[in-house]
């Protein structure tokens, strides 16, 4: 909302800020998944990097606001 304000937007104006956060956090616990997935156990391994990248993109989508959330705040922009 800040950064919104701060760029000029007028109140009530839908800003497209949220729906990027919204996309990227969720292609990225989607694509993360998928490739633990296809590593199968091995994926859950802290020998391979998709560990780590799972649980980066778990605490992206955490820290931006659970998807649910930003559906709302998007909506209610509108």
């Amino acid at each position: 909302m800040a950064s919104g304000q701060a760029a000029g937007c007028r109140p009530g104006r839908h800003d497209r800020g949220g729906d990027g956060q919204l996309t990227a956090s969720e292609t990225a616990a989607y694509c993360t998944w998928a490739a633990v997935q296809t590593l199968g156990g091995w994926g859950y391994s802290r020998e391979y990097p998709v560990e780590q990248w799972m649980w980066d993109a778990k605490l992206e989508e955490i820290e931006e606001g659970t998807s649910d959330i930003m559906r709302l705040v998007i909506s209610r922009s509108m």
